[in-house]
């Protein structure tokens, strides 16, 4: 097979460079095209990381915000059994038995949206700054999912403890841990929806 220019075959140097030259620019303008398909696809997939995220966020304040909300009364019914250990315990109440009763809400925050744009690579295709305001309000969200799981940790605790003189003291030891954890989940709560409040 026998390749040629399409005017016939090249016979002088000037005709090489030319031909080169016009496949250069052809190839160039390829490349330039394949580019700015690239980038159109980078920054459709970085606006939609972004809308997704917000999205996402705003979800997780309205869970939040429905959680805090109950942590004061939580918080009361906590006082009131540490009360009511400290009147048995003192003999000032009798009562053979003590029930732990608490009604805590947990908030159930997502982190699909954070989790998805960091396997697609989507957040590296996004503005630095969004990306790190991005990153501290997951980082703060994660710490408060863990606050919230310890809570509910220490909760069942709470309700492992014996009879008699040592059983009252185990009983305020777990229930005073339980109210320090809420207090400790409240404070990271009010910070972690200021963060929201951001987006």
């Amino acid at each position: 097979m026998d390749i040629h220019a399409p005017n016939g075959p090249i016979s002088s140097w000037r005709e090489v460079f030319t031909h080169l030259g016009i496949v250069t620019v052809g190839i160039l303008i390829a490349l330039s095209l394949e580019g700015c398909v690239e980038w159109k696809h980078h920054r459709d997939l970085a606006k939609e990381a972004h809308e997704n995220l917000t999205a996402e966020i705003r979800d997780n304040r309205t869970e939040l915000e429905n959680s805090i909300r109950q942590l004061p009364g939580t918080e009361k019914q906590v006082r009131a059994i540490i009360d009511h250990i400290d009147a048995v315990d003192t003999e000032k109440k009798k009562s053979d038995s003590i029930e732990l009763r608490y009604s805590f809400d947990d908030a159930h925050l997502a982190n699909a949206s954070w989790t998805t744009a960091q396997t697609t690579g989507a957040l590296s295709f996004m503005k630095y700054d969004d990306v790190k305001k991005f990153s501290a309000v997951y980082d703060l969200q994660r710490e408060y999912v863990d606050l919230q799981r310890d809570l509910i940790s220490r909760i069942i605790d709470s309700n492992d403890f014996g009879k008699g003189k040592n059983g009252l003291d185990t009983a305020r030891e777990h229930v005073s841990a339980v109210d320090r954890s809420m207090q400790g989940l409240e404070q990271v709560g009010k910070a972690l929806d200021d963060e929201y409040k951001k987006f």
